[in-house]
């Protein structure tokens, strides 16, 4: 829950130390907004008002259960066997 409003945090002080670095702070620049934070944000804001229907959040929760496990599986699919042999059994053991 922390992770979006830490990306716009660390958004404004990056800006922030840009902004030092070039020409002595004379020319400010913008904040890069991460958007899929603050939509994350506004949809956790509004699932906590509870105003859809049980029922709708339940098959919501089941939908985002397998577009997760899709991109689990895609990024399983891009990667070689050859990179796995080369990183050695330690990485293995981590995961």
């Amino acid at each position: 829950m922390m992770l979006a409003p830490f990306l716009i945090i660390l958004s404004a002080f990056i800006s922030r130390k840009n902004a030092a670095n070039t020409q002595e702070g004379a020319q400010k620049s913008k904040i890069t907004i991460p958007w899929f934070a603050v939509i994350f944000i506004l949809v956790a804001a509004f699932n906590s008002f509870n105003l859809l229907p049980e029922q709708l959040v339940k098959q919501i929760i089941t939908l985002d259960t397998i577009l997760l496990a899709m991109a689990m599986v895609a990024l399983g699919l891009t990667t070689h066997v050859s990179a796995i042999r080369q990183a050695g059994i330690k990485p293995l053991l981590m995961a």
